[in-house]
C-alpha cells in the first residue's frame, strides 16, 4: 500500500467518526464556543471542537505529518516541502448551528 493510499484511509476514517459525532449533536442546543472576526456568519461550535479533536487523534494515531487546522491551527512542525494535512472539522457551521443539514467535514 503506498503512502497517499494510506492517508487516504486516515482521511475517510476520521471524516467518518467526526462525521458520526456532529450528526450526533445536530440538533443540540449547544455553545457557541466563539465569534471570529466579530460576525455572526463566522463562528464555532463545541461540535467543532469536538469533532476537529477526534480527527486530529485519528491522524496522530497513523502519521506524525503536521496539520494545520481550522480551529487549532498549526499542530506539529510545518514544513510545506514535506506536506502536511489540511483540516476542517465542520465545514457549514452557520448552517448547522441553525439546524439546517447541510454541513460537511
Amino acid at each position: 500500500m503506498n503512502d497517499y493510499t494510506q492517508k487516504l484511509e486516515i482521511a475517510i476514517r476520521a471524516a467518518v467518526a467526526a462525521g458520526n459525532i456532529l450528526n450526533k449533536h445536530a440538533g443540540d442546543t449547544f455553545h457557541l464556543t466563539r465569534v471570529r472576526k466579530e460576525s455572526f456568519r463566522d463562528i464555532a461550535t463545541e461540535a467543532d471542537m469536538y469533532a476537529e479533536k477526534k480527527i486530529i487523534e485519528m491522524i496522530r494515531q497513523s502519521d506524525n505529518s503536521p496539520i494545520v487546522s481550522e480551529e487549532s491551527g498549526v499542530v506539529g512542525e510545518l514544513d510545506e516541502k514535506k506536506g502536511y494535512w489540511v483540516v476542517d472539522p465542520l465545514d457549514g457551521t452557520v448552517n448547522y448551528a441553525h439546524h439546517m443539514p447541510l454541513y460537511a467535514v
